[in-house]
């Protein structure tokens, strides 16, 4: 059970008893949410692994959270459990030190979400001004963004740069498919996709 490491108020013991059934009950969550992360993972691999491309697309298609449920499981099993230290911290070391946890929490959990929304904006087409992270590599060094003029290692941006040359007949092919596509009839489109 919870014990408090400072000194108690009189009438504290119902507060600190519901303080311990919320970290049970956090604590319960979170381990049920993060066995269930493990059973979605194995059971989508198992599934999806022996398929084609093409059945993969298919299989995808049918189940669209078989990728987001998991990670939003693992959210929330997170989550709990994040909420279950505060609680211990609650009780056992008073409200302030739990503030302090709680307010470098909500930094991490901004910063994380920061992270998913530059990750989930990326553009390979090369058509908006996100994909200047990547194009910088076929662009003069007065064009590149302001992360790669900030780095000092020249040898890392030369390595970079031959990456970018690796993809760059990549780039101009996609630039061609994208022009024959929207020349394309919509009926010549729609037996392209129906031989999926």
């Amino acid at each position: 059970p919870i014990k408090a490491a400072f000194t108690e108020p009189e009438d504290s013991e119902d507060t600190l008893g519901n303080v311990q059934s919320a970290y049970y009950i956090h604590c319960g969550f979170s381990m049920l949410y993060c066995l269930t992360v493990v059973l979605q993972c194995v059971i989508y691999l198992c599934y999806a692994q022996p398929l084609c491309n093409k059945d993969a697309i298919k299989f995808f298609i049918a189940n669209p959270a078989c990728i987001g449920g998991p990670v939003l499981s693992m959210i929330f099993g997170s989550l709990n459990c994040m909420i279950a230290m505060l609680m211990w911290v609650v009780g056992t070391s008073g409200i302030v030190h739990a503030a302090v946890l709680g307010f470098f929490t909500c930094i991490m959990t901004g910063v994380l979400i920061a992270e998913v929304y530059d990750k989930g904006s990326f553009d390979p087409s090369g058509e908006s001004k996100k994909s200047r992270e990547w194009k910088w590599t076929h662009m003069d060094r007065d064009e590149w963004p302001w992360f790669v003029t900030c780095a000092k290692d020249e040898k890392a941006i030369r390595i970079f740069r031959k990456f970018g040359d690796a993809i760059k007949d990549d780039v101009n092919q996609h630039v061609v498919d994208n022009d024959n596509f929207e020349q394309e009839p919509a009926s010549v489109a729609g037996a392209r996709v129906a031989q999926l």
